[in-house]
């Protein structure tokens, strides 16, 4: 579990549940650089189960989780692990449900099992019908946007079918961290989650190694794990026709933005051709839409975001403060 700033409340929710699973053996605490000292509010009862590995500097969700996995890796390489972000609610049985499945459907092979969290908007359109190329992206696309998708879509052609749903069980080519459930030994073939993305994306860039590696990711339709607080996200409704990401200026936005070009382009691409015609045709249409509209100024700073990603320019912005 990885924590940050002033989230005691979470935390301790988190920690309870966690003590009262008689299937947990140990918990790993990452304290991001927490605003307060996770020992003073917390008791020994509290914390009976629980390591915490302290960070000098908040380094984000990547940075936290490849510590805690680095830590998992090398003092706990037998067990099976489950992620959390701290305001993860883990209601009763989910973590069993979470073993049967993982037992039956993946064994000593390399995979992760993981609930379903309706706060995930590519989840939630898997749920409600979408075929998994319309709700994720696709190899050689760009922020999502892929010509095929628009074939498949007119042809009403099955694209990926690798990907889908039967039964309970949906196979996904990505997955967030939270919930995720897989074998530590994986870790040796997959990697630790890349500190460069600080923060967005790092979640799809780790998970995504489990199927380079020929391995599963399955989400179970029917176990449902919820968190406290809102997901930035999530698309307020609005009449606008001008997208979102030239209408949100915010860092969020712009991280996301620009590591989502880096992923794109080094971990989704296999075709130069086809991702530049992809990547081409997504900014021109924006930059079309940003002139329409009159956000060429938004559009500017978006267009930088997207060229940082495309150079591997990543990392936390040196004027952030979380």
């Amino acid at each position: 579990m990885v924590t940050y700033a002033d989230r005691w409340s979470q935390v301790k929710a988190c920690l309870n549940a966690l003590n009262k699973e008689p299937l947990v053996a140990r918990v790993i605490l990452v304290d991001n650089a927490s605003t307060y000292s996770i020992q003073e509010p917390a008791n020994e009862q509290e914390l009976r189960k629980t390591t915490v590995l302290s960070m000098p500097a908040n380094t984000g969700s990547a940075g936290g989780f490849r510590a805690g996995l680095e830590y998992i890796s090398l003092h706990f390489p037998d067990l099976l692990v489950l992620l959390l972000d701290d305001d993860n609610l883990l209601a009763e049985g989910l973590l069993e449900q979470l073993l049967l499945v993982h037992a039956s459907m993946i064994g000593d092979k390399t995979g992760a099992v993981f609930p379903y969290r309706p706060e995930r908007p590519y989840m939630r359109s898997v749920m409600q019908g979408k075929k998994v190329y319309e709700a994720l992206p696709m190899k050689n696309s760009f922020y999502g946007f892929h010509w095929k998708k628009l074939w498949y879509k007119l042809f009403h052609i099955n694209g990926q079918k690798r990907f889908g749903c039967t039964g309970k069980i949906c196979s996904l080519p990505f997955a967030p961290y939270g919930g995720m459930l897989f074998r530590a030994a994986d870790l040796q073939v997959t990697g630790l989650p890349d500190p460069a993305y600080f923060v967005y994306m790092d979640d799809f860039d780790f998970s995504y190694r489990f199927i380079q590696e020929g391995g599963k990711l399955l989400m179970i339709s029917d176990v449902t794990m919820l968190e406290e607080g809102e997901n930035w996200q999530e698309e307020a409704k609005s009449s606008s026709r001008v997208p979102r990401v030239l209408r949100d200026q915010g860092w969020r936005n712009l991280i996301n933005l620009r590591n989502n070009a880096y992923f794109s382009r080094h971990r989704l691409a296999d075709s130069t051709f086809v991702f530049l015609l992809n990547m081409w045709t997504f900014r021109s249409l924006l930059f079309l839409m940003a002139l329409v509209s009159g956000h060429l100024k938004s559009w500017k700073k978006v267009e930088a975001n997207i060229r940082s990603g495309l150079r591997g320019e990543l990392g936390r912005p040196s004027n952030l403060t979380v």
